[in-house]
């Protein structure tokens, strides 16, 4: 016993045009009643006199099972006609049906079909399912025949999409067998065939029909024009890898994914290409949208008095603060840095190459009493950032002594410094009064 689930089946008869359920298994739904005349009716009207000893055909019965059917004669009448048509119809997920290989034929002949039952079914045991691997042998045994062209361009044809019908007498399971033997997995499981039908108001895409009418069938591929259908790839390289005894080759073309398959991931994929790039706009519009998040007095941007308003130091103003700076700077330590190219930051004195429009502001007196630009840095790199979020360029950039001092106690939490009337030294003495409470590293 395998743990695949138990399969729901029911059993019905068609007599004179007249519909009749006979016995069905206790989860037989009744949705799938009508469904299930609709496959008896679409089966086609009788021909005077033509018997169907037995056929088998599948097609959906909902939106999410398949039913398998096995359609034949039940006996005769007294004049040795044909009897009622009886139909044995099996109802499988359609998940189900795919995982057990998508072949109908295979189906049918591991479910037998309790003709003779009345009234109520057992539910059947699922078959397991196919072999995954149709070998070389069994490949060349299908096409090693006389029809073989046929059967190599009827595969082609269902592959590209058309459909394909023959015209007999009788039930021929054997040839609708041998195209599904051809066919990949994924694509059998999306077509619908049957070896026999009346008529093909059901649309399969592969049938056998006793009297082909030409405006029914007008669109399907005619039995011997599926031995001159043009050679395509696939019906190329089944040939040459049966022939040439190539299993993996085989293996890759039955487990190839069919047309929907491909066409779904090609919509996907472009779904993608013109979507991605909406979503991720949308989103970034409405990150904009968001009301900006309120700053502790921590988190405040650096906002010091403009360049313009920063009176030049006097001589004496820029010796009493370089003096101060060197003092820090012995005090903590702070190891000896080289000049920083090019940028010389002067208290009273000429200023060596610093960007405009901050090199006339810089220019605070003629008696070059000066401040090397690395000192004021050399600090500021040693002491570091206490709150990442005050970082920012090297103190130079901004300017005049009297700015870059601001810059510094900015960095390290001292709101002082946005008063305008703060002289050099006092901020000296509000960093070093910081620092000795542990503010700085």
């Amino acid at each position: 016993m395998n743990d695949l689930p138990l399969l729901e089946h029911a059993l019905c008869e068609v007599r004179d045009g007249t519909f009749r359920l006979l016995a069905r298994s206790p989860g037989f739904l009744d949705e799938w009643q009508a469904q299930t005349e609709r496959l008896c009716a679409g089966f086609g009207e009788r021909p005077e006199g033509l018997a169907c000893p037995g056929s088998v055909f599948a097609r959906p019965i909902g939106k999410s099972h398949v039913a398998v059917v096995r359609a034949a004669d039940q006996g005769q009448d007294r004049e040795g006609r044909p009897g009622p048509l009886g139909f044995h119809i099996v109802v499988l997920p359609a998940d189900l049906y795919g995982h057990l290989g998508g072949d109908p034929f295979y189906l049918a002949e591991r479910m037998p079909s309790p003709w003779g039952s009345r009234d109520v079914l057992t539910p059947l045991n699922c078959p397991e399912p196919a072999a995954e691997r149709r070998t070389v042998a069994e490949v060349r045994k299908v096409i090693d025949v006389p029809n073989s062209a046929t059967l190599l361009g009827g595969t082609q044809a269902l592959l590209d999409g058309g459909k394909v019908v023959f015209e007999r007498s009788a039930p021929d399971e054997s040839v609708l067998r041998s195209l599904w033997a051809l066919l990949p997995t994924a694509t059998r499981k999306e077509l619908w065939p049957a070896s026999f039908a009346f008529g093909n108001a059901l649309g399969f895409d592969a049938l056998v029909v006793p009297r082909l009418d030409p405006g029914m069938f007008a669109t399907y591929i005619l039995e011997e024009k599926a031995g001159d259908y043009p050679e395509g790839h696939y019906e190329l390289a089944l040939q040459t890898a049966a022939e040439a005894g190539n299993q993996e080759e085989l293996d890759a073309l039955f487990s190839r994914r069919s047309y929907k398959e491909t066409r779904k991931l090609a919509l996907f994929l472009l779904a993608i290409v013109f979507f991605l790039p909406l979503i991720f706009a949308l989103l970034k519009d409405k990150e904009g949208d968001k009301e900006p998040e309120r700053r502790s007095p921590s988190d405040s941007a650096f906002e010091p008095p403009s360049v313009e308003k920063f009176a030049p130091l006097s001589a004496e103003q820029t010796r009493v603060l370089a003096t101060r700076l060197r003092q820090l700077s012995t005090r903590l330590k702070v190891p000896e840095r080289p000049a920083v190219p090019g940028a010389v930051l002067a208290f009273g004195g000429a200023v060596g190459p610093i960007p405009d429009p901050l090199r006339a502001a810089a220019v605070l007196s003629v008696d070059r009493h000066d401040v090397p630009t690395e000192l004021l840095h050399a600090i500021d790199v040693h002491l570091g950032t206490p709150d990442p979020k005050r970082a920012g360029r090297d103190l130079w950039h901004l300017g005049p002594a009297s700015r870059q001092l601001r810059g510094l106690l900015y960095k390290h939490g001292i709101e002082r410094y946005k008063n305008s009337d703060l002289r050099p030294e006092e901020m000296v003495d509000l960093l070093e009064r910081k620092l000795n409470q542990g503010g700085s590293p």
